[in-house]
């Protein structure tokens, strides 16, 4: 017997205006939809929305623990599949998490809308009816860990998404399928290099964009270490600039130290400010206004030879590990007000969010983190403004 509580979902309208110096007052959320389903809580996997049927409405997805729920724009539950399993099954729930949002379009070319998702060490691909498509599930290759991290890329310029994802532990921690669910050329990645590093990523470390400009997509993991990996499409690593050359060939090579001296150099002794990356999603966007994307992160903030954290730092980087003008040395917060569970709240996920606030040609970055406060950045590397949504002390808020 199929069983449903509730979860809800604010779907409100929000009307707001920002500008270097003057925010005006946003609308209070309304609540206008609580729709069906179970107890079970999302992790820190996204709603998506997207016209799964082609019939021109837009359906309501959504990875809830161990669960995937689509229901249709009015909030009726179309269908819902433990995961792993088929719409079909008589279960009311799967035997392992999603953490990360579920992948969400026409991933195989025909016109309607597909499903990736990710739980344990496993992703699988439902079609718009909520049945597994042919050649899924599949398991990361050769190790264990969680998948916490997927996204979709057209890696091949065939017109049909790959699916991307990066598990936790010990590396290879990043691989690439194509849609029919086989392993692609050249992946999983990092092995066999020398001078590349690797280790788990815990949220969403992934992510794809044509960052040189030749219309091929580089893969973005980003790391529990003090080390990114940038990828090419067959999983070759990413030259670094020549810079970097005592510090090894390639992106995967260069520590990320503050101090661009010991970046350059290859490492740096204990107490200097370096970062880590154990839950930073990479973006992209034009910071500086040449025409190609910059990979933005925020950072865990540590010094080497200690595990304190210290907060979060701002990167914006180019793919061959230059740092982009006015972000020389990353731009860091206060100290976090807590980094673990506290009152059953997980620490704050240090995601960027990249987009022209203000209108003009380049963007703004707006960051939350650990200190509680929320800040926008300019494409320049000034703070326009701060706004403080916890305090430690009680609730949190937002």
């Amino acid at each position: 017997m199929i069983s449903f509580k509730r979860v809800t979902i604010s779907i409100s309208f929000l009307f707001c205006l920002f500008s270097s110096s003057v925010a005006a007052p946003v609308s209070t959320p309304v609540l206008r939809a609580t729709l069906p389903a179970s107890w079970d809580e999302n992790w820190f996997g996204s709603v998506a929305v997207y016209d799964l049927d082609n019939d021109g409405q837009k359906e309501i997805v959504a990875g809830r623990h161990s669960v995937l729920y689509v229901w249709d724009s009015k909030g009726k539950l179309l269908w819902r599949a433990p995961v792993g399993e088929n719409a079909s099954s008589p279960n009311d729930h799967g035997s392992s998490r999603q953490y990360a949002a579920p992948v969400v379009g026409d991933l195989d070319g025909d016109g309607d809308g597909e499903i990736a998702i990710a739980y344990s060490n496993k992703v699988a691909v439902y079609d718009h009816s909520g049945n597994i498509l042919t050649g899924w599930p599949q398991q990361f290759p050769g190790s264990d860990g969680e998948i916490r991290s997927i996204a979709g890329a057209d890696l091949d310029r065939d017109g049909k998404i790959e699916i991307l994802a990066v598990k936790t532990s010990d590396g290879p921690v990043t691989v690439a399928w194509n849609i029919t669910g086989k392993v692609v050329s050249g992946w999983p990645q990092v092995k066999n290099c020398e001078k590349c590093n690797d280790f788990g990523g815990y949220n969403q470390n992934i992510g794809a964009a044509d960052l040189d400009g030749d219309s091929i997509c580089e893969v973005v993991a980003t790391y529990d270490i003090c080390h990114i990996g940038i990828m090419k499409k067959d999983g070759s690593p990413y030259p670094a600039n020549a810079l970097f050359a005592s510090a090894g060939p390639w992106a995967s090579s260069v520590p990320m130290f503050h101090n661009i001296a010991l970046a350059k150099q290859g490492w740096g002794g204990d107490g200097n400010d370096r970062d880590e990356f154990t839950d930073s999603p990479p973006c992209f966007g034009d910071v500086d206004g040449d025409g190609l994307p910059e990979i933005i992160l925020y950072s865990d903030h540590e010094k080497a030879g200690e595990y304190i954290n210290r907060g979060n730092c701002l990167w914006v980087l180019n793919p061959d590990m230059t740092r982009v003008k006015g972000f020389e040395t990353p731009l860091c917060s206060e100290m976090p007000l807590y980094t673990g569970y506290e009152n059953n709240i997980v620490q704050v996920a240090p995601a960027p969010v990249v987009a022209s606030i203000d209108g003009d040609q380049r963007p703004e970055i707006v960051v939350p983190s650990y200190d509680g406060y929320m800040r926008c950045y300019s494409p320049d590397g000034n703070v326009l403004w701060k706004y403080q949504f916890d305090t430690g002390k009680g609730k949190f808020i937002g």
